[in-house]
């Protein structure tokens, strides 16, 4: 029988129908053909103290199931009720009341439910702070300026020195200015003049045909290569390791 087809839920409406019904003998019947419980008593009171306990046990089992309550009168002295005497009148009724008396069954489930829940929300947050998170990293990201990759990369992220500038167009221009002019003479000098107040540095002749081919190579390519190759030259000479390092990236 369906748990929801019962008249009464709980002990309480239970126990307050007994009491209307005015018999004493009652029995319980889980099915049509099975008896659980029975009382033979003729006091009211006692039954009705009886049928609360019996139900209060049969809720600790967490039953959902639907059962039957049926009552006797004028149950003669020490007569035992069987599943073939006639009873006076019964109703159907549930262990548990309506709403806010959950089985334990339920509770679990409730209780299941409600970890699960939680541990959503945890994962949700989680997630929507990372996409956050994320989102601020790209903005950051497009509103930097874009800096320079290669050579030309390496050698900005390491170099700002006053008055480079003024000091390669001195030095350098005239290389590249032979370089660029077509016929102009290539000297192969063994020395190479240094800043001012600085003795000139000796190259040997495979290392500055290198360096002319690097020159030439660098001057289409970069429009500062000046600048660039000045910058360089002072870090090799005031940081070495810092040098070093950049050399790292060739």
């Amino acid at each position: 029988m369906r748990s929801s087809a019962v008249q009464f839920r709980g002990p309480k409406q239970v126990v307050e129908a007994y009491m209307v019904n005015d018999m004493a003998g009652w029995s319980i019947w889980p099915t049509a053909r099975d008896m659980m419980f029975a009382y033979e008593g003729g006091d009211m009171d006692e039954g009705a103290s009886l049928l609360r306990q019996t139900i209060t046990r049969l809720r600790e089992g967490g039953s959902e199931a639907a059962y039957t309550l049926k009552v006797y009168d004028d149950l003669k002295k020490n007569t035992k009720i069987t599943t073939a005497t006639p009873a006076s009148r019964s109703f159907q009724f549930g262990l548990y009341e309506l709403e806010g008396d959950d089985t334990p069954y339920q509770k679990r489930q409730l209780s299941t439910m409600g970890a699960l829940e939680r541990r959503f929300e945890v994962m949700q947050d989680q997630f929507m702070t990372k996409v956050l998170r994320k989102m601020d990293e790209d903005e950051k990201r497009e509103a930097e300026p874009e800096k320079p990759g290669g050579l030309a990369g390496i050698l900005n992220g390491f170099l700002d020195h006053p008055g480079v500038k003024e000091a390669l167009i001195s030095k350098v221009m005239g290389w590249v200015g032979n370089l660029m002019a077509p016929g102009s003479p290539r000297p192969v000098p063994a020395q190479v003049a240094g800043l001012e107040g600085e003795s000139p540095a000796v190259v040997s002749p495979e290392q500055y045909k290198k360096l002319e081919q690097a020159i030439s190579i660098l001057a289409k390519a970069d429009p500062e290569i000046g600048d660039h190759l000045l910058s360089l030259a002072l870090i090799a000479r005031d940081n070495p390791k810092k040098y070093a390092m950049a050399l790292t990236f060739l």
